[in-house]
């Protein structure tokens, strides 16, 4: 397994710019993910890393060593294509020897090796069958086996799981995890799927238009996101503007248009200046009546309700006409009508400012 570190990277396709300036430092096992909208880069980064695309500026490095000029099949990474790319002729097995046959691998390393790719991929039983008689994760699992055969110092992931249905999506995602920490290969994922990424990933590096918008862990980049793009790609919130009134320590009071609203979140901002509130919605508590001891309680009217069964979820207007969504976890027993008033409360280390 190897370190991966990208430095100013930049790629063109004619004038346009695919990638500007990303800089990256991948440690030695890590998996990692590069996440982002279509169109934001996150593939030409995959594909340039893995030798298809050469930058125009910047550096490519595997541990020490500059890659920008080694070919693809000198590189020594194993690549899992969205699309599996499997021989359809070829058994299950021969699929996965294939990536050997063009080493110098002896016979009975090459069956060796084979069967141990499949047996890490829970696949030897379903050898001898063709692609067409396999399911689609049963495919991706085909895909993944003969990525690594070959020994790599570094896997590739490009979107593996966006053919499969949800329920398979869920299974592959403990299937690579398990088989990550099972290797220990140091492990690039592309994908647009936020709970993918959240739920997998040692760290992420968020991509928006061919730039890194954020790197961090799933829990870094949930709970403090850097802007308003990540912030709301990153799962589900609430985008409410307010003028700073006052600063105190790690409490700041803001002026919003229904009220004072509290956040212990400082951020670098003088009094009078302008910031977005990222309110999550799992994080609204909505109540029956106004409980007079806490803060960041507001009146709204229940708009629309989705009963969930695990939760139930609010689309609430405040008094300023507003809407803002909220989640209630494990509603049992709890009825509420659509057009009934209740309170929002937030806890004030739950509004996150972004300048």
């Amino acid at each position: 397994m190897v370190s991966v570190k990208l430095q100013g990277i930049t790629k063109y396709f004619d004038k346009t710019r695919a990638v500007d300036n990303v800089s990256l430092e991948i440690k030695k096992g890590e998996l990692f993910f590069l996440l982002g909208p279509s169109g934001c880069g996150k593939t030409t980064v995959l594909r340039m890393i893995a030798g298809f695309y050469t930058p125009e500026n910047g550096e490519i490095c595997f541990d020490d060593k500059l890659m920008n000029e080694v070919p693809p099949h000198k590189r020594n990474t194993g690549m899992v294509f969205q699309n599996y790319a499997l021989w359809p002729h070829m058994t299950v097995k021969k699929n996965v020897e294939y990536g050997l046959d063009i080493r110098d691998v002896s016979l009975e390393e090459k069956e060796a090796r084979t069967n141990q790719a499949l047996e890490i991929v829970r696949m030897i039983d379903y050898a001898n069958r063709k692609p067409a008689q396999l399911s689609g994760g049963q495919q991706q699992r085909v895909a993944l086996a003969r990525a690594l055969v070959i020994q790599p110092d570094l896997l590739l992931l490009d979107e593996p799981l966006s053919n499969l249905d949800a329920k398979l999506r869920l299974e592959m995602r403990e299937e690579i995890k398990r088989i990550h920490e099972e290797t220990k290969i140091t492990s690039i994922y592309v994908t647009h799927d936020q709970k993918e990424a959240l739920s997998m990933a040692e760290r992420v590096a968020v991509m928006n238009t061919g730039m890194i918008e954020q790197t961090g862990t799933p829990r870094e980049i949930y709970e403090n996101p850097a802007n308003k793009f990540v912030a709301g790609f990153i799962g589900e919130t609430n985008f409410i503007e307010g003028k700073v009134l006052e600063t105190n320590n790690h409490k700041v009071i803001l002026e919003i248009r229904i009220g004072k609203l509290c956040s212990f979140n400082k951020i670098n901002i003088q009094i009078g200046g302008r910031v977005a509130c990222s309110i999550r919605p799992e994080s609204i508590q909505v109540l029956d009546a106004i409980n007079e001891t806490l803060p960041n309680q507001f009146e709204a009217v229940i708009e629309e309700f989705t009963y969930l069964g695990d939760n139930e979820q609010y689309h609430l207007r405040l008094g300023d006409n507003s809407l803002i969504k909220a989640v209630a976890h494990n509603p049992f027993g709890q009825v509420r009508q659509k057009g009934s008033k209740v309170w929002i409360y937030i806890e004030p280390q739950n509004v996150i400012l972004l300048l």
